[in-house]
């Protein structure tokens, strides 16, 4: 409600929800897909009028850069707890002591008891469709999902592919499961940011080929290295190809693949880098290619849209939702045909510009702001 206002026909008090949302995701560096999922959350709640009351739990907040965000909210209340039993005992403890009405879980796991009605995030299920993507430690972990998605009271999923692969491979009932799609931050624009140069962003030359996402088989990056290297036979003059990601599990494959063109100069592997400085890594690209085997959303596909450069996509899971008609898609397991497109791309000046102003439309349609309305009224409909 706006500061001021009243009605003077009606004095009644009204008062809204408390809502708990748990979200250590946002402050464990490096803030990748589910952080910024989190934080992006966090900051649309802060901003909108709402009569409902937040409060944000994390195990520990961090000192310095990472922290910074937090202490600009100023409607949305934070609880910070660490040490041992946080998930099982000091979490749900908090919330009751708080009076939490509606918990929102927002990685993978939930309290084995909670008071309130509970709602959980599932971002993707890429540990059933491909286990051989995940360490044996992770698969352990993935085991107790099917017992999350049984307990919460109301999922919310990232797309509706994830949202049909909750409805085939765990039976969950339609009406269980709400869709509140991810969207692009606002610094991801086409217009350099002041300071920003324009041709050297980040001291590389101007229009590379770029990929972002951390190194990670589901990534499909030892494809996308064996497609440039045809590119390059093919194409000597062409651009260098650019990686920007933290090494995560299982990546030793693709950094053997990279030693050589790395030698070469072709290929540059910068690991991970910040949302202060992705937007003009975007922005100083030539094409954004993503071959992902598997996404539950696949936001960096919003992201280059959002900064206006044309994008290559893969044709599976749910990218094609993301991605619509505004993505060249090539299926990311045929190396050749990924090499193709990018050999089509590189050298079709109209096909940039179609799918850069295809891009911008495209990435248009989605909105932080718009994902956190459906999330509260998820929250309003399982409160009832």
């Amino acid at each position: 409600m706006m500061e001021g206002s009243h009605n003077s026909q009606s004095h009644e008090k009204v008062t809204g929800l408390r809502i708990g949302i748990e979200g250590r995701a946002a402050v464990i560096p490096p803030r990748t897909g589910i952080g910024n999922y989190v934080y992006h959350l966090l900051h649309s709640f802060d901003r909108m009028q709402s009569y409902d009351s937040f409060y944000a739990y994390f195990r520990h907040l961090p000192d310095g850069a990472a922290s910074r965000w937090v202490r600009n909210l100023k409607r949305v209340r934070f609880a910070s707890f660490p040490g041992r039993g946080w998930m099982t005992l000091r979490l749900p403890v908090r919330m009751l002591l708080d009076g939490i009405q509606v918990a929102h879980f927002t990685w993978w796991n939930m309290p084995p008891i909670c008071t309130g009605r509970t709602v959980l995030t599932i971002h993707d299920l890429s540990f059933e469709r491909g286990p051989e993507w995940y360490v044996p430690e992770q698969a352990r972990i993935h085991q107790c999902y099917r017992r999350w998605v049984q307990r919460a009271d109301h999922l919310i999923a990232v797309s509706e592919f994830t949202k049909r692969e909750l409805m085939e491979l765990y039976q969950t009932p339609g009406d269980k499961i709400s869709v509140t799609p991810e969207a692009a931050g606002d610094q991801f624009h086409p217009t350099p940011a002041p300071g920003e140069n324009p041709n050297r962003p980040l001291g590389l030359p101007r229009g590379y080929i770029l990929a972002v996402g951390t190194l990670q088989p589901r990534k499909n990056y030892t494809r996308l290295i064996d497609a440039y290297r045809i590119v390059v036979d093919r194409m000597p003059s062409a651009p260098q190809l650019v990686i920007a990601g933290a090494e995560g599990w299982l990546c030793d494959h693709v950094l053997e693949k990279a030693y050589h063109l790395q030698l070469a100069g072709n290929l540059i592997l910068l690991g991970y880098v910040s949302d202060d400085f992705l937007p003009a890594l975007y922005r100083g690209a030539g094409i954004f290619v993503f071959p992902s085997l598997y996404e539950g959303f696949g936001l960096p596909v919003l992201e280059a849209m959002q900064t206006g450069v044309p994008v290559i996509c893969s044709n599976t899971s749910s990218l094609p939702e993301v991605a619509g008609d505004a993505a060249l898609l090539v299926d990311p397991t045929e190396t050749e045909q990924i090499a193709l497109a990018i050999h089509k791309v590189l050298t079709d000046e109209s096909m940039r510009e179609d799918l850069s102003a295809r891009g911008l439309a495209q990435a248009a349609r989605f909105s932080w702001e718009k994902t956190a309305c459906l999330t509260l009224q998820v929250y309003h409909r399982v409160a009832k």
